[in-house]
């Protein structure tokens, strides 16, 4: 039986259920929704709507089932269901105090349901693959290479690069054709592929459409799907209200590092260094513990990155609560002030309440009187406090 390690999003969810009969977890397939939700409320009935006996015993009297169920409901692979949510409206006006869970991997078809049906009745938590701060004695070398998904707790290093690999191809051939894309599973692997070797970089969706010879709607459509299911990450860019020439594409990534190196064909932490990709999935890799975490505690955030035609640059900007932090992430140290162009340059742009420097190597101190150099533990401490 694998170990149930404490995740940080519980108190959020906890929460919430105080105020709002609903909670959606939602999140990427193997994530821990359901061992999560199990270990916080066991005295909840628990569905799981792929299993076909749970599916019929609900949808075959849907009323009946409501009347005769009084105890909290968990109901597992929501979006199976489509004729729940309207139902569960009802239930909910009805009966304010009882309380529901709805969690999803397809995230598409579960927003649409939530949205149509339970506006106002329902929040949203995503739970995310693991952090730093929930495996606590995990090298951080070791949940880079290998990402954060629970399961791989449990395997040596050779077994964990193969459930990465059953992972993608299971999502690829089994989730994704369910969510009616017209492109063939074929190009999906390709472009899955394409947009590994561009994590990192500016989305040119016109060469992406070339290379696989489909048109740029197909390849939107796509893209649409796989950020919607958890696997891909677009990061807009900051449009300031400055009179600068601002780049306007995204920027594309695998949001788990252990996919983005099993898509990559890496074998160890030494390949993935040795490999170009290197700084680009260290910053995607910091980018998704960032984010994650400040999820897990709460915060309200919006998250982009900028460059401008002239030079100005920066990898993640944060806006959280008025304030603006600029951060730049490097796999080694900062030694000297040109490595540092871009940054200042934003500082100047944005008027930044905070500048650092993320590195792999964490070391902290001042590199100006306007930049700190940290470690990414250090730095989501600091954003925590300081907002």
């Amino acid at each position: 039986m694998i170990k149930y390690i404490k995740r940080d999003a519980e108190k959020q969810i906890k929460s919430l259920l105080k105020d709002f009969p609903a909670v959606s977890v939602i999140g990427s397939r193997q994530v821990g929704k359901t061992m999560m939700t199990k270990h916080l409320f066991p005295n909840w009935t628990f569905f799981d709507l792929e299993r076909v006996d749970h599916y019929d015993r609900i949808s075959s009297d849907i009323e009946f089932f409501f009347k005769t169920e009084q105890k909290n409901i968990c109901f597992d692979e929501a979006q199976c269901l489509p004729v729940l949510f309207s139902h569960l409206r009802s239930v909910i006006d009805r009966h304010p105090k009882r309380r529901f869970l709805l969690l999803g991997s397809a995230n598409p078809l579960l927003i649409k349901n939530i949205s149509e049906s339970l506006a106002g009745r329902i929040a949203t938590v995503e739970l995310f693959p693991f952090t730093l701060f929930e495996l606590k004695k995990e090298i951080i070398k070791d949940l880079w290479f290998f990402g954060g998904y629970p399961a791989l707790n449990q395997f040596s290093p050779k077994n964990k690069k193969k459930w990465l690999k059953d992972y993608t191809t299971s999502f690829i051939e089994r989730d994704i054709p369910k969510l009616g894309l017209s492109i063939s599973t074929l190009r999906l692997r390709r472009l899955l592929q394409m947009t590994a070797y561009l994590h990192g970089t500016l989305l040119n969706i016109n060469q992406i459409a070339s290379s696989l010879g489909c048109s740029t709607t197909a390849v939107y459509d796509a893209l649409d799907v796989l950020e919607e299911s958890f696997l891909i990450r677009r990061l807009q860019p900051l449009h300031a209200n400055l009179k600068k020439r601002i780049v306007k594409s995204p920027k594309i990534y695998i949001r788990d590092s252990g996919i983005l190196h099993q898509l990559l064909k890496l074998n160890s932490y030494q390949d993935l260094l040795a490999h170009p990709i290197a700084g680009f999935s260290w910053e995607g890799f910091a980018i998704e513990q960032i984010i994650a975490s400040l999820s897990n505690a709460g915060m309200d955030f919006d998250c982009y990155f900028w460059r401008t035609h002239a030079g100005g640059e920066v990898d993640f900007v944060l806006e959280i609560n008025g304030k603006r932090i600029l951060l730049e992430f490097k796999l080694g140290t900062i030694t000297d002030n040109r490595s540092l162009k871009g940054l200042n340059q934003a500082i100047n742009d944005l008027n930044s309440d905070l500048a650092a420097v993320v590195s792999f190597i964490g070391d902290s101190y001042s590199l100006s009187d306007k930049i700190i150099h940290c470690s990414l533990k250090e730095i989501i401490k600091k954003l925590k406090i300081f907002f």
